[in-house]
This record gives C-alpha cells, structure tokens and sequence, in this order.
C-alpha cells in the first residue's frame, strides 16, 4: 500500500465488527499519509473517504487495496 492507491475495508475486518452493508462496507477512498506503527510492521494509514463521515486513520491491515490481488480473493470469499 502506498500514498495514493485507492482503497476500500477489508472483507475479513468488516465481517469481525459485524458491517455487512451501509457507507462503510462500500466506501472507496485514497491513501494520504502513512505512519509506522509500532514494531509489528503494520501502518496507519490517513484516507480521505471523499466526504464520507467514517475514521480517517485506519491500520493497513484493516484494509485492502482496490484492485489488488488480495481485494480479488476476498470477493470470492
């Protein structure tokens, strides 16, 4: 994940909270900024929803890259 790849949640994120539909299920917005954190290797990625009302910063594991190989398996989960 990089600064301006679009990206959306992912599947597996949002079935563990239980959002199956409305704005966040279907939300595409772009990669900002990118913070380390902590030592695990993850991200915290800043995205801007494009005027959605949801988190602004969001673990990199949490999400998934539009059209990446991983958005692509997931649909088929």
């Amino acid at each position: 994940m990089q600064i301006g790849d679009k990206v959306r949640y992912a599947q597996a994120f949002l079935r563990s909270i239980s959002c199956y539909a409305g704005p966040m299920a279907c939300a595409v917005g772009t990669v900002v900024a990118m913070d380390t954190f902590g030592i695990c290797g993850d991200y915290l990625a800043t995205v801007d929803w494009h005027g959605e009302d949801l988190p602004t910063r969001i673990l990199s594991c949490n999400l998934t890259v539009k059209g990446s190989k991983r958005a692509f398996m997931e649909s088929y989960s």
